[in-house]
């Protein structure tokens, strides 16, 4: 028998975690995402850097947002809530606040879970993105 131990270590030593979506960017085969900051640890210490994150090869109408309705506080239950295209739900909610909390990539296929803050609400979402092209973190200052 043989044994496959699979590397949890990221190969990419940034995280979104408590990074606000700032603005999404629907194009016809891609999607960019840009972050109030993201976290950089390729020095070994804890940094933010001014972010955005491009996904090439996409077809927006596919990606979609989940809103459950359900206080967020409650960890057990129902779960009820609606899947969007994110593309049209950011058009009806243009000033809506999504901070991302987890992350989880395989392969071409992205799950960013968090909190969507909008007018006193806030209810737990979860974005999934899937494509065959790249994804391209563009870091600014920090």
């Amino acid at each position: 028998m043989d044994k496959i131990i699979r590397n949890r270590n990221s190969d990419i030593k940034l995280s979104l975690h408590d990074a606000h979506i700032n603005k999404i960017t629907c194009k016809e085969d891609s999607i960019l995402f840009d972050f109030n900051y993201i976290f950089d640890y390729s020095t070994g210490e804890e940094e933010t850097v001014n972010a955005s994150i491009l996904f090439e090869g996409v077809d927006p109408e596919y990606i979609y947002i989940y809103i459950i309705k359900e206080n967020y506080k409650k960890e057990v239950g129902k779960i009820k809530g609606k899947r969007y295209s994110l593309c049209d739900y950011i058009k009806k909610n243009p000033h809506v606040d999504l901070e991302v909390i987890t992350e989880t990539y395989n392969g071409y296929f992205t799950v960013w879970t968090g909190y969507s803050h909008n007018k006193k609400k806030t209810r737990k979402f979860f974005i999934e993105i899937s494509g065959d092209g790249d994804m391209i973190y563009n870091i600014g200052e920090k």
